[in-house]
């Protein structure tokens, strides 16, 4: 276990705990359950670990020593709302739970994701350093992979795929486009630095999109779609969108609205839903919709 990882979990035990708190030997506890070890985590050990910790992840651990000294962390709003810290803590909290239960990895189901991990340490230490990197790429329904170099904007995470930005120059022509890491073959991280775009922003990148397509531009108005019973709640829970709202909830059906592009990624979420979804407007969005359930009859029908 590295130190990195031992610090995710402190913080991670720490956050936990919430607004009541959890006490050194508690913390102790739990680092003994979690290494399936009798040696407890000393004072010392923790102290150092606690600042690693506030200087790393930007937070601060405060203790009540009116409360039994109970350690807890005064700006959680700081963590819930960095979606990169968020992220983490949760996968290493889910980490943490997995392998601190082996001995029932059977009853544990997984799915396998194919999500090019592998190329993900390269790319990021290249936008640190504003670094090219020559990829060899294949996209899907290819039969020979291409090597070029590109400048790496930014990364995302869709669908259980890391998928990276970035502009290259074929034929000394600009180009910006977003490429699936499970794709990449090899990656190689360059010395030729780039200069960073200073009006280019991540967020507002994909703001007005679903997934990692843009190949067509939002429409003028939201996008009004009804759930009816009992896919409703699913939407509910797990917005397809930041810009999700809802509109009206009639009790056998709600109906909501986002603004986004009416791009594949966005019907394949209509389509997801099958019969307990149904688009209501813009009228063009609406008549996609039908171009794409057609479609998938008339696929359907000639196997």
């Amino acid at each position: 276990m590295t130190q990195t990882e031992k610090y995710i979990w402190l913080l991670n035990t720490i956050h936990q705990s919430r607004s009541r708190g959890i006490s050194l030997r508690e913390i102790s506890d739990k680092w003994r359950d979690y290494m399936s070890t009798e040696k407890p985590l000393d004072r010392a050990t923790f102290n150092r670990w606690k600042t690693a910790v506030e200087l790393q992840f930007h937070v601060n651990i405060e203790c009540n020593t009116k409360g039994g000294y109970r350690y807890y962390i005064t700006n959680p709003d700081d963590i819930n709302d960095d979606r990169v810290r968020k992220w983490l803590l949760d996968s290493v909290s889910t980490g943490t739970t997995l392998l601190s239960n082996l001995d029932i990895k059977d009853r544990i189901l997984l799915e396998e994701i194919p999500s090019g991990r592998a190329n993900l340490a390269t790319i990021v230490s290249a936008m640190k350093h504003n670094h090219k990197v020559q990829i060899t790429y294949r996209g899907f329904g290819k039969i020979y992979s291409s090597t070029f170099a590109i400048e790496p904007l930014c990364v995302k995470l869709y669908n259980n795929r890391w998928y990276v930005v970035g502009d290259s120059y074929p034929n000394g022509e600009w180009r910006r486009s977003t490429y699936g890491l499970d794709r990449i073959e090899e990656t190689i991280e360059l010395k030729e630095e780039f200069a960073y775009p200073q009006d280019f922003d991540a967020k507002e990148y994909f703001h007005d999109y679903i997934g990692v397509s843009r190949w067509v531009d939002p429409v003028e108005e939201p996008i009004r779609f009804r759930v009816y019973n009992p896919h409703k709640y699913y939407i509910m829970s797990l917005p397809i969108h930041h810009s999700q709202r809802l509109v009206v909830d009639e009790g056998d059906y709600a109906e909501f609205e986002v603004k986004v592009a009416p791009t594949e990624e966005f019907f394949m979420e209509m389509l997801h839903g099958g019969s307990w979804i149904e688009v209501l407007s813009p009228k063009e969005v609406v008549d996609q919709m039908k171009g794409w359930v057609e479609e998938l009859y008339n696929v359907y029908n000639k196997k």
